[in-house]
This record gives C-alpha cells, structure tokens and sequence, in this order.
C-alpha cells in the first residue's frame, strides 16, 4: 500500500470501528451489527459506481493529454 492511501486506509478502519460499536450499541445480535457494517459498504460502493458512471471518458483523456503535454512543455522550456 502506497503512502498516498494510508490515510484513507486508516480513515476507513476508523470509520469502520465507530459503525461496528455503534451497531453492537443499538442491535443486540452482533452478526447484526456486523451486518450493518457491511451494508453501509455496500451502499457506498453502489454510491461510488453511480459517480464514476458519470464521469465522461473521452473527456477526460483529452484534459489529462493537455495537462501533460503542458507540463512537459514547461519541462523543456
């Protein structure tokens, strides 16, 4: 795991953690509050689907050919 997503690794568990006790709080089964975990997992990756169902691909690449073809131009300039 690279040092960029390390924070976000440890955000996630952190989150995760707060979300089981809170589950194992308000549920009395624990494969409930389990459960609970893995829901909200769920509906955020359906959540992260939609979003990247909307980015426009062709546009993007055109954005990102110019970002590097000017940030070679200032490279060499």
């Amino acid at each position: 795991m690279g040092a960029s997503s390390s924070p976000v690794a440890a955000i996630a568990i952190f989150l995760g953690g707060v979300i089981l006790d809170g589950g194992r709080t308000i549920l009395t089964a624990p494969l409930l509050a389990y459960g609970s975990v893995f829901a909200l997992q769920a509906v955020f990756m359906i959540g992260a689907i939609y979003l990247l169902d909307r980015v426009n691909i062709e546009e993007f690449r055109e954005n990102t050919q110019g970002a590097i073809m000017a940030m070679e131009d200032n490279l060499e300039g």
